[in-house]
Order: C-alpha cells, then structure tokens, then sequence
C-alpha cells in the first residue's frame, strides 16, 4: 500500500451526481457525511456503529430501543490459511448465487 501513489479525493457528488437529482428530501449532504465516516482507510478513524445508526442520515431507521448489541466478537470462522484467491471467488459466487431470483 506504501507504494501507491496518492490521489485526491473525489466528491460524491460527481460519484452520485442523479443522487443529487433525484426528488425527495435533501439528504445527500447527510448520505455523502456518512459514507464519508464509514470509508475511512485507517479503522481509528472509521465510525463505530452506533455513531452510523445516530448519524442523521439514518434517524428514521434508528431505534434505541430495538437494537441490541452482540455481546460477543464477531469471528471470522471462513478464514483460513489455505484460503487461495480462486477459493475465496468460488465462496464469493456461491454466496451471490443464493440471492438469485
């Protein structure tokens, strides 16, 4: 990753340029903050959950009172060390394929 150059950042707004066309509430701001905070490169700098779920962008969907927390770490189980490039895409297929219609 050192060896990457550096690039500036590009606004969402030239990303998502219908979002901003489309009618509705004037959400775009409150959407383009939020991916902001979630995309962050360095994880210390990523938002937690609970910072997304009470971002404005979300509040319609924020619940206090419905939203448990998992009280123990989530655990990577599929990782394994003999995991190779073509299994992790044979994985990948067979997961998208069970959202097929």
């Amino acid at each position: 990753m050192e060896k990457q150059r550096a690039k500036d950042k590009v606004p969402w707004s030239e990303v998502y340029p219908a979002y901003l066309t489309e009618p509705g509430p004037p959400t775009s701001d409150h959407a383009f903050d939020l991916l902001d905070s979630m995309l962050q490169f360095d994880p210390r700098k990523r938002c937690s959950v609970e910072d997304a779920l009470a971002h404005p962008y979300l509040s319609t969907l924020h619940h206090v009172d419905d939203e448990p927390e998992c009280e123990t770490p989530f655990k990577f189980e599929f990782k394994q060390s003999d995991l190779t490039k073509k299994r992790l895409q044979e994985l990948m297929y067979d997961v998208a394929m069970g959202f097929k219609n």
